[in-house]
């Protein structure tokens, strides 16, 4: 897995850091940090989506990612999603569909919010994977690009 870490300043954190608004002196409701493996972009969410923390998260995630990569959403640090963390993933999937052939797929979600997802619909247009392993290896094939995951590299 490809990671930078550099410090935050200003909300301009770079590939690798967790960037949360506490990077600049509010309190850090929400952290996201984006790596890359084998060419996967992994958005790693680490806190509550909800109406307070869903816009932060949907901004920094818009902002960072390389339009022609696949995506994995790993929500396996995320305890609840509101209504409006459902939104904020229905947003950034309608981004991705915009670019076509690029898969995005979620990773790690909780027993109960696949719950919840199921019970919305959201799995019949987001897959979801236990592990963020499993998710670049089906984000990879869904791209139509071989499996190229190193054994002991997932999260």
């Amino acid at each position: 897995m490809s990671e930078t870490s550099s410090a935050v300043g200003a909300g301009n954190g770079t590939l690798g850091d967790w960037w949360s608004p506490g990077a600049i002196g509010a309190e850090a409701p929400i952290a996201v940090r984006i790596t890359v493996q084998d060419g996967v972009q992994i958005v790693a969410f680490n806190g509550d989506l909800d109406a307070r923390t869903a816009p932060l998260a949907h901004q920094r995630a818009t902002g960072t990612l390389s339009l022609g990569s696949p995506v994995v959403l790993d929500l396996s640090r995320v305890p609840y999603v509101s209504s409006a963390g459902l939104r904020m993933l229905l947003l950034l999937h309608r981004a991705r569909q915009r670019i076509a052939g690029v898969p995005m797929v979620l990773a790690g979600a909780s027993p109960e919010l696949c719950s919840v997802l199921g019970a919305t619909g959201f799995l019949r247009f987001l897959p979801s994977y236990p592990t963020v392993g499993d998710g670049v290896r089906a984000a990879l094939q869904a791209a139509g690009s071989p499996a190229m995951s190193t054994p002991g590299t997932e999260k």
